[in-house]
């Protein structure tokens, strides 16, 4: 299942610094370096501008949500004649030493026309406007996301009680596309999810040559032969230091623990990745750079990094509208999980793709799903210490977090906390 909302970046370089490209863009009252604008009304000085463009029209009105030094986040609180609604962009410039790169990027709901013909006509805007501030336009690259729905699960932990079934988490699976060929970030778990994650690469008519696995736990990755045999050109791979963690899931034990939640629902032939042999994946002339964090929901982890769409994707790092898993951490690891947090918080993108994602999410804007984490890290481990049992934990982390999706997640990290409990296989994973 798709996102109900595209994403949409360009990127050009310019032969000025950083500075000297963002004194000519970087100010929201000053359009000079926009081609095809008549005029522009500010309804609130810095702030809030009506954008007339030339051949008439409705003229688009523009909030400016959010600025720094090096980028500015606005919205349209009317787009005018514009295919899209529930628009977010952000511009930002980036250093590259004597010269710099400047990226465009957007999330938005096609309104009045196809996905593909509203993405064509932002992308043909961000184009003209940065080819008009002086800079030379880099080859296209798309950010697409699948996302596959909560999958009941059988033999949940004996502590669920609730009167509706126990579900793992929505996962995501991010195809990077440039003109011909593509990346997969991911690749889901069960045979049916992975059938239309293969029918949905496929129809973008894109030649995948990669499939990049962010860690080893199998949620993300079983569906890796299906995808290989659907596409045989194509390699995967993983950081090094978590190719042994996949093996280790392939092994027969974990196997028989994954067929235990998904009775009859796992491929029938698995394969896990092999190691990167390289710090970066090239895709045509784009480097999609993996981030080792360490500790997520489990250790190790990765992110991979994309600064050509101002975008963070794949990995458990930062979740989406769903509760985290926790089973396999302690005080400790939730420290060294918010030290990942803050690895992708420095990177500074516009965007973070979360692995696990709820399917009606209303945004991927990095700022809000980063502190989101952030702030359930540390109210998990309050509420835990206060807590004298896995019940009460629960009851705690609804209080404070009552709409996340996935609620059994919570309650097998619940209970996992307090040993003895359970048996320790049975929230093992």
């Amino acid at each position: 299942m798709d996102v109900p909302r595209l994403h949409v970046a360009s990127a050009a370089t310019f032969d000025e610094t950083a500075a000297d490209v963002w004194a000519r863009i970087g100010d929201f009252g000053d359009v000079r370096w926009m081609p095809g604008v008549e005029q522009v009304e500010h309804l609130e000085h810095g702030s809030v501008r009506k954008v007339h463009l030339q051949g008439g029209g409705p003229p688009v009105s523009e909030q400016l949500v959010a600025s720094t030094a090096r980028s500015m986040t606005f919205r349209f609180s009317d787009p005018g004649a514009l295919p899209v609604a529930h628009y977010l962009a952000t511009l930002r410039v980036h250093d590259e030493g004597d010269g710099s790169l400047v990226t465009w990027s957007a999330e938005f709901a096609a309104d009045g026309a196809e996905d593909e013909t509203a993405r064509a006509q932002m992308t043909a805007w961000y184009e003209a406007c940065l080819s008009n501030a002086g800079g030379t336009i880099l080859s296209p690259l798309s950010l697409h996301v699948f996302v596959s729905d909560y999958k009941p699960i059988s033999a949940p932990v004996a502590e669920w009680s609730s009167a509706d079934p126990a579900t793992w988490p929505a996962s995501t699976a991010t195809l990077i596309a440039g003109v011909t060929d593509a990346v997969l970030i991911d690749a889901l778990i069960t045979a049916t999810e992975v059938d239309e994650l293969v029918a949905w690469i496929a129809a973008t008519g894109k030649n995948l040559t990669t499939v990049y696995v962010t860690h080893g736990h199998a949620d993300h990755f079983l569906g890796l032969a299906a995808v290989l045999a659907a596409f045989p050109g194509a390699t995967a791979v993983a950081l090094p230091e978590v190719v042994p963690f996949a093996d280790e899931q392939l092994t027969d034990a974990y196997l028989a623990y994954w067929g235990a939640l998904f009775p009859g629902q796992l491929p029938e032939t698995v394969a896990g990745p092999r190691p990167l042999p390289s710090p970066s994946i090239d895709l045509e002339g784009h480097q999609l750079v993996p981030i080792s964090v360490g500790q997520s929901d489990t250790d190790p982890s990765s992110v991979v990094y994309v600064r050509d769409l101002d975008t963070v994707a794949g990995g458990d790092v930062v979740y989406n509208n769903i509760h985290p898993w926790l089973a396999q951490t302690g005080p400790t690891q939730r420290e060294e999980w918010e030290a990942a947090i803050d690895m992708v918080d420095e990177l500074e993108a516009s965007w973070v793709v979360a692995g696990h994602r709820d399917p009606h999410a209303p945004s991927d804007a990095a700022g809000p799903l980063i502190a989101a984490t952030r702030r359930y890290l540390a109210d998990f481990s309050a509420a835990a210490a206060e807590s004298t049992s896995g019940d009460a934990l629960i009851r705690a982390m609804l209080q404070r977090h009552p709409d996340l999706g996935n609620p059994y997640t919570l309650t097998a990290s619940a209970v996992a906390q307090f040993p003895g409990a359970v048996d320790a296989d049975d929230v093992e994973r």
